[in-house]
């Protein structure tokens, strides 16, 4: 068992550290508490909990790696009704990338709830993928629960509240989704599903919080952050980042640029079938 993960997993292997780390007086509420739920189960099974946490963070990790891969695989199953995709297209990098990336290695042996978090979010962006892939089979004759895209897009909107309960910062997840979801979809109503389904899981846990613990923020901000932005540090983590995986940072620079480019290129296109120009307009020498 390595340190961190004694160290995540101390806190729920008796009842008594549990009462001194989440019940004592003045302290706040955890800041992982889907994956400590998730770990009492596994002591109300009789499972320790370094063993538990272990496993499962391994478990996590290898599904997410599949998850990706099965990804890659609707992808070339979409593109069998056109041109076929290129080399690179039918490789599931995205999954190849994360097999080999060290640190999130160490983190899935780590007991953290790192992976279980890892998983939830790109689960929520299939379920993104899916809606939109919906929305190119739907005719628009469905409604209601019997159509697929606001389906798809409801679950997504129960997992992204799954990852809002996973660690505070997965409410950025959560936004962004819903921003995207508005922007691809160009339907506040469809999107009110998504919201109406975080807003179901994460409002009663913020509730409770409040009332209970009297703050939404964990102890983990105040010890570590102390109401500062701390931005330096964190550009320091990033150029570490960068500097260690130099070559897959680079890699995602080029991919956005690449994305950015591409809908641009769409949006002038679709711009000029939808206005399309006479033969030899505008007239040479200026206006008509």
């Amino acid at each position: 068992m390595t340190p961190t993960s004694r160290s995540a997993t101390h806190d729920i292997s008796s009842t008594a550290t549990v009462s001194s780390t989440t019940w004592a007086s003045g302290s706040r509420a955890t800041s992982n508490f889907l994956w400590t739920l998730w770990c009492a189960l596994g002591l109300r099974l009789g499972v320790s909990a370094e063993s538990w946490a272990n496993a499962w963070s391994i478990a996590c990790y290898a599904a997410t790696i599949a998850l990706l891969a099965l990804l890659t695989v609707e992808r070339r199953r979409d593109a069998r009704g056109g041109p076929p995709p290129d080399a690179w297209g039918a490789l599931p990098v995205a999954a190849i990338l994360a097999a080999s990336h060290r640190e999130w290695a160490v983190f899935a042996t780590s007991g953290l709830e790192t992976s279980m978090f890892t998983l939830l979010v790109v689960t929520g962006y299939a379920a993104c993928v899916q809606a939109l892939r919906e929305v190119e089979r739907s005719d628009g004759s469905a409604a209601g629960v019997a159509d697929p895209v606001a389906r798809w897009i409801v679950i997504a909107g129960v997992i992204e509240g799954l990852v809002c309960l996973s660690r505070p910062d997965g409410a950025r997840f959560a936004v962004v989704t819903g921003v995207f979801l508005l922007w691809a979809l160009r339907s506040p109503r469809r999107v009110l599903g998504y919201a109406i389904a975080v807003a179901a899981l994460v409002v009663p846990y913020a509730i409770w919080k409040l009332a209970y613990y009297g703050d939404l923020l964990p102890n983990t901000f105040y010890a570590k952050s102390a109401a500062r932005a701390w931005l330096g540090q964190g550009l320091i983590y990033i150029g570490l980042y960068a500097r260690e995986y130099w070559a897959l940072s680079a890699g995602f620079v080029a991919a956005v640029g690449v994305s950015v480019a591409a809908a641009l290129a769409g949006r002038r296109g679709a711009s000029a079938a939808e206005n399309p120009q006479p033969p030899g307009w505008p007239p040479r020498g200026g206006r008509p």
